[in-house]
């Protein structure tokens, strides 16, 4: 089709409006870093896209960065194809982890339980940070499991204000994270008002 930036801006457009569709097949339309940055706009607040293709296009790492940038914000993307783009091996790697991260949440809450468990997965501060975007809006977890998961002050931090919306979270597990004492102060002042 090569759409190109141009055509992937007006796709990306209608997804900011579009609530039904769940998957984009972009695959070799000649999208450069300019039409992944729309795209990467339109995830920050799509909520139903779950699956995208995006291979054999020229994003590169300015676009990959923004689509990374995206889905720290955006849990539901559970499936994206972005081989033979001209992005860094890094870049790949961190969007692979992000993608990864957000099917282990979508596991967890489509299993209907109010238990979520994501201890050992590496998620670091931006997992953290996604999981508290989440708690803000979820009221049927009620316990967390983050141990052993290099979250930092940062992260926890981000838990915290989760936490001072969140009151269905009766049990939040952080063992074996480098919290330090500056995120367990921020956690124990949002339980003050939790």
């Amino acid at each position: 089709n090569n759409i190109g930036d141009e055509g992937a801006g007006k796709i990306a457009e209608a997804l900011k409006e579009n609530k039904s569709v769940t998957a984009i097949d972009l695959n070799n339309n000649n999208i450069g870093p300019a039409g992944a940055g729309k795209i990467a706009e339109a995830l920050q607040t799509n909520t139903s896209v779950t699956a995208i293709d995006l291979v054999n296009n020229y994003i590169g790492d300015e676009g990959a960065k923004k689509i990374a940038e995206a889905l720290k914000d955006n849990i539901f993307v559970t499936k994206l194809y972005i081989t033979n783009n001209n992005m860094s091996d890094e870049l790949k790697n961190s969007i692979i982890s992000l993608v990864n991260l957000n099917k282990l949440f979508q596991e967890a809450i489509q299993s209907g339980s109010s238990v979520l468990n994501l201890s050992t997965n590496n998620i670091g501060d931006e997992g953290a940070g996604k999981i508290a975007e989440a708690l803000k809006e979820n009221k049927s977890v009620t316990a967390i499991y983050l141990n052993n998961n290099n979250i930092g002050p940062a992260g926890a931090g981000k838990i915290a204000e989760a936490l001072q919306t969140n009151t269905s979270v009766t049990g939040i597990h952080l063992a074996d994270n480098n919290i330090g004492d500056e995120g367990a102060g921020k956690i124990a002042e949002a339980l003050k008002e939790n």
